[in-house]
């Protein structure tokens, strides 16, 4: 997870989005200046209006209830707008900020993507060991099942014996190799 650091606090971003829960506690926390209350406001919703409507796509903002990262997330324009929406002065320390974060953050932000994408391989190395432990269980218990299940089936000739047959010919013959 990236971050954008203010006065020692960090503002989690997201794909692309920042955390304005997170915003909201280093502006001081304020009920009235609360994420939703912002979100709510006619003013934001013709900003964000405005900034769908763009060529590029941006995504506006997103909201995510539970789990670690739940709250509001927005594009670096409502991160602007927010911090004018409560003082003046909060907005040009934001805006400083960002500056600066910008001047400095170019080569943190490329090795923090070649982190990322180190540690999504990782995850993936992983998932296909786990995979392929999943596979080689479930291709034993094919077997096991079709050497000991469907001689008894056959032998009290049993009308279970063809559907069962053709369940475990379908299964086998869907299954993935990893």
């Amino acid at each position: 997870m990236d971050y954008l650091t203010t006065l020692s606090k960090k503002i989690r971003i997201q794909d692309g989005l920042f955390s304005l829960n997170d915003l909201h506690k280093v502006s001081g926390g304020n009920q009235k200046h609360a994420p939703f209350r912002f979100i709510r406001n006619i003013q934001t919703k013709a900003l964000i209006a405005e900034i769908e409507q763009t060529p590029d796509l941006v995504l506006a903002y997103k909201s995510s209830h539970g789990g670690r990262n739940s709250g509001t997330w927005v594009c670096k324009e409502l991160v602007y707008a927010y911090a004018m929406w409560i003082s003046a002065e909060f907005y040009l320390r934001v805006i400083r900020i960002f500056d600066q974060q910008q001047a400095s953050g170019s080569q943190v932000a490329v090795v923090q993507q070649s982190e990322y994408i180190s540690v999504l391989e990782q995850k993936i190395i992983q998932y296909e060991k786990q995979m392929r432990l999943i596979h080689s269980h479930t291709t034993g218990m094919k077997r096991e099942f079709a050497d000991t299940v469907f001689p008894a089936l056959k032998a009290l000739n049993s009308r279970l014996y063809g559907n069962a047959y053709e369940r475990l010919h379908v299964v086998h013959m869907t299954s993935k190799s990893y």
